[in-house]
């Protein structure tokens, strides 16, 4: 990654970061254990392939 364009990414990664956290705290209320285990790997996954694949692609 360009270190000058660098800053132009955080907004995105950030916005990326507080979604994960939104889903993360949803889905801790929901009772079924290995339901709430999916979907909080599938959400990490999904947010560090979004955030890769968006960096890479505008870098």
């Amino acid at each position: 990654m360009n270190r000058k364009n660098a800053y132009r990414h955080y907004p995105k990664v950030l916005g990326a970061m507080v979604l994960w956290a939104l889903v993360v705290s949803v889905v801790k209320l929901i009772p079924i254990d290995w339901l709430r285990t999916t979907l909080v790997v599938l959400a990490t996954v999904v947010t560090f392939i979004y955030g890769s694949f968006y960096i890479s692609k505008n870098d």
